[in-house]
């Protein structure tokens, strides 16, 4: 893409961006303050606000974990943004990323779970000039660490759940084709041992 154009559409996305992130901010702190949110559940919050305002679902996809920190935190920095919006948008991805990406199609989950470390890094850093950014870097490596194993703590509760269907669409199966066979020398007499 053309230097020129991904600038433009960067900054645009930024400024798109943050004009619906501080819309949302005033919103959640408006609805704190009155009372209407009183659930302290992320999903269920962010699932309201989707279905309720429509206005603000697109942001909430496009930025989730932007999005989060202000549902749930009332948290919303321009700066941090800014940065978040080219260093993930930005960026291009390497060699390594794209082989990485193409082994396993799960794995653009843990791709992703670091570039939502990402935000919070650019957040702590806005937020805590005066500390090292060792101690910033350690805080969002070990975010990265939490949401990878979030991550393969789904993935494993998926797949358990996947293979119990699978079995009992097994079971179910194989109890229908007895029926179907039981059904077949009940009423038309036909042995299906000698078919």
């Amino acid at each position: 893409m053309d230097p020129k154009v991904k600038k433009e559409n960067l900054n645009r996305m930024f400024k798109e961006g943050k004009e619906k992130a501080l819309m949302l901010l005033k919103f959640v702190q408006d609805n704190l303050k009155n009372g209407t949110f009183t659930d302290k559940d992320k999903p269920k919050r962010t699932r309201k606000i989707c279905k309720e305002y429509p206005e603000y679902e697109s942001f909430i996809q496009v930025h989730p974990i932007v999005a989060q920190y202000i549902i749930m935190e009332c948290v919303f920095d321009v700066k941090a943004f800014k940065k978040y919006v080219n260093a993930v948008f930005g960026y291009e991805k390497t060699r390594e990323d794209m082989e990485f990406l193409a082994k396993d199609t799960r794995n653009i989950y843990y791709f992703k779970n670091k570039q939502y470390a990402l935000y919070s890094k650019f957040l702590m850093r806005e937020y805590n000039k005066h500390i090292d950014m060792s101690i910033i870097n350690k805080a969002y490596n070990n975010m990265v660490d939490e949401l990878n194993e979030e991550t393969r703590t789904q993935f494993q509760s998926y797949d358990e759940k996947v293979k119990e269907m699978n079995i009992l669409d097994s079971e179910l199966t194989e109890e229908k084709r007895n029926e179907f066979v039981n059904f077949l020398q009940r009423e038309y007499g036909i042995d299906m041992n000698t078919i």
